[in-house]
């Protein structure tokens, strides 16, 4: 890939938030998209691909549950407080990661354990749990140690599940596969906020309005937003709003995107910022009474009284 376009750096953006969607779901409800999950998890076997949708299968319909993701959380007719924080709290992470990541020599070593799963895969099979359980330990021996570290907010039962833990890690290892794609075609956080209208306009493009039962999903995912926003649960954000219209706007080609919109797409990515900074320490100031409790995924089965209630995990 040599020529890169609007539509290489919006597919790779893509990959970013669908990784950063299913580790939300997984965290949430113990469950994602199979289909979805396969496609990403594949996009760390492919080397030398000739086109970036060749990282995702080489189909537009494999990185949906990304395309959808990403435009509900940059339509400018979406409320601040309806945008899901903690996916784009996700995806900056994410994005600075990968940056940290090819400071060291994380990426020959992830590299190096991955031929292990893909030796395992032909055994075993795409999917089967000791491929994802070695693709964790690529993530979990080389990005773990690195800042910021990510919090994945979420149920006790499932955080603490070693399968959907797992499945987390290499979620989070394949979305940042996709930070360093996105990078390697041009795609900047700047360039991102400058440019939101773009990259709006060719995610709907993209966009396959038949895969309904992903809109069904993400408006399970509101009501589940609202009613835990209404009982203060663990989400920063209120419940993120997936499933409204389109904005009907003409731009021209080359227009920058409105002040005021620009502004309020910089504002989630700035408190997405200050999140990221927090999560860096963790509290030790809380009464340990605190309903919120803080446990390491690698310490295994964790006895808590408060196991029916949301927990934090770091990945």
């Amino acid at each position: 890939m040599t020529d890169y376009t609007q539509n290489d750096k919006t597919l790779a953006l893509a990959g970013i938030y669908q990784a950063a969607q299913m580790v939300y779901e997984l965290a949430t409800t113990g469950k994602t998209d199979e289909h979805a999950f396969k496609a990403s998890l594949h996009s760390l076997f492919v080397e030398n691909p000739s086109s970036t949708l060749e990282v995702y299968g080489d189909s537009v319909n494999d990185i949906q549950l990304g395309i959808h993701t990403l435009t509900a959380q940059m339509k400018s007719d979406q409320a601040k407080q309806t945008r899901n924080i903690e996916i784009t709290r996700y995806v900056l992470s994410l994005m600075i990661l990968q940056k940290k990541l090819k400071q060291t020599d994380g990426l020959q070593k992830i590299s190096n354990v991955l031929e292990t799963a893909k030796a395992q895969q032909e055994h075993f099979g795409d999917l089967h749990e000791n491929v994802i359980a070695t693709v964790a330990r690529a993530y979990s021996e080389n990005v773990s140690t690195l800042h910021p570290r990510i919090m994945v907010n979420g149920h006790h039962g499932h955080l603490n599940n070693q399968r959907i833990a797992n499945k987390i890690r290499a979620l989070l290892l394949a979305g940042l596969r996709s930070a360093v794609l996105w990078y390697q075609v041009g795609g900047s956080r700047w360039g991102l906020i400058w440019s939101r209208k773009k990259y709006l306009q060719t995610a709907q493009a993209f966009y396959r309005p038949n895969y309904n039962y992903l809109q069904n999903r993400l408006q399970e995912d509101q009501t589940k937003q609202e009613s835990q926003s209404n009982v203060g649960g663990w989400y920063k954000g209120e419940g993120e709003s997936e499933t409204s219209q389109p904005e009907n706007t003409k731009e021209t080609e080359n227009k920058p995107d409105s002040e005021s919109e620009n502004s309020s797409y910089q504002s989630i990515f700035k408190d997405a910022d200050k999140t990221a900074e927090v999560d860096k320490k963790p509290e030790t100031s809380k009464s340990p009474t605190n309903d919120s409790n803080v446990i390491p995924l690698e310490s295994g089965s964790t006895k808590d009284k408060n196991k029916d209630k949301d927990e934090k995990n770091d990945h």
